[in-house]
């Protein structure tokens, strides 16, 4: 049986403010960790609080270094990853998280 993708768990408050599993992180602390992450075949998955209102830059910035690496991500509108948003804008319930 094939082992499932690490999956990390990315933040960003409405202030600015980056987690990646709960840890908070600099936007540079958070390169490494995606460099790694692509290495290991990972995604992300990607919350962002306040999602109807204009971004933070730091939001645009984490997109920003996701889609360097050539990440998947899977975004989500709830803050415990429970649901992921589909190629349509709906969201749906995780069954994994």
């Amino acid at each position: 049986m094939a082992e499932s993708p690490k999956i990390l768990k990315v933040a960003v408050s409405a202030d600015g403010r980056v987690t990646a599993d709960g840890r908070v992180l600099s936007i540079d602390a958070l390169g490494p960790v995606l460099s790694d992450l692509a290495k290991s075949k990972g995604e992300v998955w990607y919350y962002r609080e306040a999602a109807q209102a204009e971004p933070h830059p730091n939001a645009l910035r984490v997109l920003s270094l996701i889609v360097d690496n050539s990440l998947p991500v899977s975004l989500s509108t709830k803050p415990d990853y429970s649901d992921f948003v589909d190629d349509k804008g709906q969201s749906h319930p995780r069954t994994r998280f």
